[in-house]
């Protein structure tokens, strides 16, 4: 397991659905708007807001990328986290 330090946020970004209604295939890169994660690991700083588990929305390309057991996770400092979904 890989633990994020300070103010970081391991998030597993969801997968994005992938095709219209009408079956069209749409790209990744064309989907506008904060990408929906989920926490799986968070910082030592004791006045982290997030918490594992919690579901994000965050900034589009924003954090570091990475993969740990064939699992696409993505590192963000808190701030660039929007908000919290509940």
């Amino acid at each position: 397991m890989i633990k994020p330090l300070k103010d970081q946020v391991l998030v597993k970004p969801t997968e994005v659905e992938n095709k219209t209604s009408g079956g069209l295939f749409i790209p990744n890169a064309t989907v506008d708007g904060p990408v929906k994660g989920t926490v799986v690991a968070v910082g030592d700083n004791e006045n982290m807001t997030v918490t594992v588990g919690d579901t994000v929305l965050y900034i589009k390309d924003s954090g570091i990328k990475t993969t740990n057991d064939d699992e696409d996770l993505v590192f963000l400092k808190e701030e660039t986290i929007l908000a919290i979904v509940e």
